[in-house]
């Protein structure tokens, strides 16, 4: 049971490490730094996603986060700066990392509970 608990967390916790270090990346290799608008947000279940609208090369994009949040994170008509991809101007990155922010505490949160209930059934 022990390895379960521990193996669980240390798989969490690489996850979270890996979705800073994309961000980081994405971070450098989008050049476009735009402000996009959240147009609307979508419900699923308990869920928000916000979605971003921006204009790049004179186009206006649309995307849905892949990241949601309760309570809400942002709210229609909030504004935040994005770096957009050239190559694919509809992958972006938030240059203040909020939701990738929050996902990854969460994942390094969970990380440590199981690694709390591992040490216990180890040590206890």
């Amino acid at each position: 049971m022990f390895l379960i608990f521990f193996g669980t967390a240390a798989v969490l916790a690489v996850i979270g490490v890996s979705l800073i270090r994309s961000y980081e990346q994405k971070l450098l290799a989008y050049t476009y730094e735009t402000e996009a608008v959240i147009s609307d947000m979508t419900k699923h279940g308990r869920v928000y996603y916000p979605i971003f609208e921006y204009c790049y090369n004179g186009e206006i994009h649309h995307k849905k986060s892949s990241v949601g949040s309760s309570p809400p994170m942002y709210h229609t008509g909030d504004t935040v700066i994005i770096k957009v991809n050239p190559d694919n101007p509809e992958q972006f990155v938030e240059v203040n990392g909020r939701m990738t922010k929050l996902a990854s505490a969460i994942l390094f949160g969970i990380a440590v509970v199981f690694s709390l209930v591992s040490a216990i059934l180890f040590f206890g």
